[in-house]
């Protein structure tokens, strides 16, 4: 991802602050956002909140250790600013423990590889989500619209087109116009549901636990902004001052996200979708405005998340067999567009889709390699000659060992017991969480097919209750009675 970004950078200006705590702030905040009240479901609406709270310090954290071991190791190895990949390759090359070493290429391509999964992982859910927004909101005129796997089916060519912009003023554009549509829409849902908020003692307090493992997965997807974390430090006039705007971007994010999630989960309870503007009031033209600028903001964003996953696989195909045609670019944009939707329509629910990349792919960016290539930055192996003057970071207790008399004078950096104990746990944390996330939400989209009804809301239906109120005879009640297969479930 990072490869795709300096792409979008190279031409352009130095950061500064407030331009970084956009990025960050950007960056971070997605579709995962709509999907918190119902993460926040499966923990209870009391005991959510601080979860949600203590796994936004914990993706702050992770944050800050990323750019101190790049800008440690940067120094140390004199190199240019590095990328994700970059300080994985190079924590491995000069790794104390000689037999790791051969593993440099696979750290840098298991890194970039999780980078692609997360970049087209989200491109899914802003498939699905336009599909189910809008089949909602014309479902209301149409009560016998296909359902959304149909729908996802007829955006594919529009999504198509809107991935083949070469342009990035263009895409730039799209950018301006997604997050004006975003934030508008945003506004609109949050006007919409507080004035009916119930007592919160009509809500459970705590859950019983069994899906707190895909609250794990949910939440550490909705803080997707790992991977350009290094992208704008590099890019930042003064980089020096980048940690505090990390810490100002994470705050504002948490606060946003708590707010929105303890709102949503009280207002629906355990009606919750896995996207709240799927429970919002059908049929209404403020909370209709919400779904379909919320939908054009997500259908704007695809080309910028799908440009970046594109640049990198670009240059992949380039530097292993030296093509660089226009027509194997686009032929591989049409391919992949495809693939997204043809996934979208298998796996149809915005909020497992979040688990499940949150589950993987961002459990492995957001906690397990920061934590891991904190401690291998801080161990490496470096020629005596390469070192600098200035070899100590204020963050950290580094500490230089004697000097071994091999063929070349070398110089470890080792970081403190009690912070490797650290970044060992926060790993053991990271695989906890992605093997009993995975395994849930495996087990959540199963039920989901089970459950799945073209009538359902949580599947972009308008919901049995709503179609007993407002159809226009008993026959066509009858009908959707018979066809609705658990009338019980949101």
């Amino acid at each position: 991802m990072e490869e795709g970004r300096r792409l979008i950078w190279e031409d352009s200006k130095k950061l500064g602050s407030l331009g970084a705590l956009m990025n960050v702030c950007k960056g971070t905040v997605g579709t995962g956002i709509l999907g918190l009240p119902w993460a926040l479901n499966y923990v209870g609406i009391v005991l959510g909140p601080f979860l949600l709270v203590a796994m936004g310090l914990l993706n702050l954290h992770c944050m800050l250790i990323l750019v101190s071991s790049a800008k440690h190791l940067s120094k140390v190895l004199n190199t240019p600013p590095l990328d994700y990949g970059d300080l994985a390759y190079l924590c491995f090359l000069h790794a104390p423990i000689l037999s790791l070493r051969r593993f440099a290429w696979a750290a840098q391509l298991f890194v970039n590889v999780c980078l692609q999964i997360t970049q087209l992982g989200l491109c899914c859910t802003y498939t699905v989500f336009v599909a189910q927004n809008l089949r909602q909101v014309i479902a209301v005129h149409w009560h016998d619209a296909p359902d959304e796997r149909a729908f996802i089916a007829m955006l594919c060519i529009p999504f198509v087109l809107v991935s083949l912009i070469p342009n990035l003023s263009v895409l730039a554009w799209f950018s301006t116009i997604a997050n004006a549509a975003g934030i508008t829409a945003l506004i609109l849902i949050v006007v919409a549901i507080v004035p009916y908020l119930p007592p919160v003692y009509t809500r459970e307090y705590v859950h019983d636990g069994t899906g707190f493992a895909i609250f794990l997965g949910a939440s550490i997807g909705a803080y997707e902004g790992i991977p350009l974390i290094l992208p704008v430090a590099n890019a930042m006039e003064h980089p020096n001052k980048y940690p505090n705007i990390i810490i100002s971007g994470v705050s504002i994010i948490m606060i946003l996200y708590v707010s929105v999630g303890f709102v949503g989960l009280l207002r629906f309870g355990p009606n919750i979708c896995g996207s709240i503007t799927l429970n919002l009031v059908l049929g209404d033209r403020f909370t209709d405005t919400a779904r379909i600028l919320y939908s054009i903001a997500m259908f704007l964003t695809f080309p910028l998340q799908f440009y970046v996953a594109m640049a990198i696989m670009d240059s992949w195909i380039e530097a292993r067999w030296n093509v660089k045609k226009l027509w194997v670019s686009l032929l591989l944009r049409v391919v992949f567009v495809i693939l997204i939707c043809t996934f979208s329509i298998s796996v149809p629910y915005i909020g497992e889709l979040n688990s499940l990349i949150g589950a993987t792919s961002s459990a492995m960016l957001v906690l397990l390699l920061p934590a891991l290539l904190h401690t291998m930055a801080y161990s490496v192996r470096v020629p005596d000659t390469l070192l600098t003057n200035d070899d100590n970071d204020d963050d950290h207790s580094a500490t230089s060992h004697e000097k071994e008399s091999e063929s070349e004078e070398t110089k470890d950096f080792k970081l403190p017991k009690y912070v490797m104990a650290k970044d060992a746990v926060i790993v053991l944390i990271a695989a906890a969480a992605s093997i009993a996330g995975l395994i849930q939400t495996i087990g959540g989209i199963v039920r989901e097919e089970q459950l799945h009804s073209i009538i359902r809301r949580c599947n972009g239906g308008l919901g049995y209750e709503y179609l007993v109120h407002n159809t226009s005879t008993a026959v066509d009640v009858i009908s959707t009675k018979k066809r609705y297969i658990l009338s019980q479930t949101p």
